[in-house]
């Protein structure tokens, strides 16, 4: 039970220490963006992640990070971003479902690739900023000024993360979410469960195996030898009395003798079946500790 625990809890670990980030870059021939130079940071809108989205430096990129991120989550936003026209590509995001990549690549002729095994497909954990407008969101007063001045084009409409928006650009996508993966807020109840049905287990298992406590005058039932034999062909396999004969080598009135004895005693139980000629014995519960107490 020791090792179960321990190995249950580093298992546990193993899912909080790994990375939660999945990304998707796009050749300059295989996709658009509508971004321009400026790059946007917003909440995912199919769960706890955040979405990062651009075009500087090249190629264009959409990835997605935090406690539910995944590959699901990234087909989901990017599926959101071709709904809201701030991205075309000729890559279908939900074919990302088809691999475990955590880096994927649309290429020229509009297929998913193992960023792995692309030579072109960058690999940054921090994507920079242009220059003029370092960590721009959603430009808005005098943000949104100068970026005009600047000849900047205006982010989409989607850039702005509040629920609000949030919550119109989920209701404007024409096609329902892909299911998210389990995430760790599903999976600590699941260990729960789990771990609960193995101490049921162990419990149960411990309670069958303890042996009962037997008075004196029905301990020296089994003194009998023949009554002990019959005990033990009936551990092996549900029998009828004159398999017993056969087996221990006395009349059969004589063994239906012994079992009415064992039958009162309860350590053994009829299975008498309507419209079958024969009646089989069965050991019970009572009989099978009792054995394990004679061998003990």
């Amino acid at each position: 039970m020791k090792c179960l625990f321990g190995a249950l809890a580093f298992a546990l670990l193993l899912s909080l220490a790994s990375a939660q980030q999945f990304e998707a870059y796009f050749s300059e021939n295989s996709s658009a963006m509508a971004l321009s130079v400026l790059n946007l940071t917003y909440q995912g809108h199919y769960g706890n992640y955040t979405v990062d989205v651009g075009v500087f430096p090249p190629p264009s990129y959409v990835r997605v990070s935090g406690a539910e991120a995944s590959q699901m989550a990234l087909a989901n936003e990017i599926g959101w971003l071709i709904n809201e026209r701030a991205l075309e590509t000729s890559c279908d995001p939900s074919k990302l479902l088809m691999f475990s990549w955590v880096s994927s690549y649309c290429n020229n002729i509009g297929e998913w690739a193992d960023c792995a095994q692309v030579s072109d497909c960058p690999n940054r954990t921090a994507p920079p900023q242009p220059e003029a407008f370092e960590n721009l969101i959603a430009p808005t007063g005098a943000a949104q000024d100068k970026a005009q001045e600047a000849n900047f084009p205006q982010l989409p409409s989607f850039g702005v993360a509040t629920a609000a928006q949030r919550k119109a650009g989920e209701e404007a996508a024409t096609a329902p979410p892909l299911q998210q993966g389990i995430t760790l807020e599903q999976l600590l109840p699941l260990v729960g469960a789990f771990i609960a049905v193995i101490i049921a287990a162990y419990l149960l298992l411990h309670q069958r195996q303890a042996t009962i406590e037997l008075d004196p005058q029905t301990e020296r039932l089994l003194e009998n030898e023949t009554r002990a034999g019959i005990l033990q062909e009936l551990e092996a396999a549900d029998k009828i009395p004159t398999d017993l004969s056969v087996k221990l080598g006395k009349s059969k009135a004589t063994i239906v003798e012994h079992l009415e004895t064992l039958l009162q005693a309860g350590f053994v139980e009829k299975l008498a079946t309507p419209g079958r000629k024969f009646v089989f014995y069965r050991l019970t519960r009572k009989g099978k500790q009792a054995l394990l107490r004679r061998a003990g």
